[in-house]
């Protein structure tokens, strides 16, 4: 690996929390034979896909690094905008006899491999905390971060029954 590399993915391994890391490699088979698909191990736990081949690899650690960067400096924006949404859903909960939501944070997954570096919402139904977690959700959250100048134009609903 490059030393950029090696920079950028020490970087993605503070970010997340970890102490260590080491790349994994697997051949491909079928349809992508003769390449190669390589990941990162966290603390020798949790793996994170990277790229098939390393064309792309530096500049997709790059990128995790610029999610969790822009949830972190961007979270209280992020929360600004979801509570404004949620002020309009709860109103509309009122006249349709659905329970109140409150939002409590907006963060990225970095812990668990299932949904690893999805952003999420963390919200209160009642008594109940949520983190809901949802491909449209993470999608757009990251269609933001990569907005330049910052704007939160989508009009998201969340709807709790």
């Amino acid at each position: 690996m490059k030393k950029s590399e090696i920079e950028a993915v020490n970087e993605l391994t503070r970010l997340m929390g970890y102490k260590s890391w080491f790349r994994t490699k697997h051949s491909c088979t079928g349809k992508w034979r003769g390449t190669t698909d390589y990941s990162l191990v966290f603390d020798s736990t949790i793996r994170l896909s990277v790229s098939n081949g390393m064309k792309n690899f530096e500049t997709q650690i790059k990128k995790y690094i610029s999610w969790i960067n822009n949830i972190n400096n961007y979270r209280s924006e992020y929360i600004d905008f979801f509570e404004k949404r949620i002020k309009i859903d709860n109103d509309l909960a009122i006249k349709e006899n659905l329970q109140q939501v409150e939002i409590l944070d907006v963060d990225i997954n970095l812990k668990s491999e299932s949904h690893l570096l999805w952003s999420y919402v963390k919200i209160k139904v009642g008594k109940r905390e949520v983190k809901h977690l949802e491909t449209m959700l993470d999608y757009r959250l990251k269609k933001m971060i990569s907005q330049i100048g910052f704007t939160l134009k989508r009009n998201y609903i969340l709807r709790v029954r």
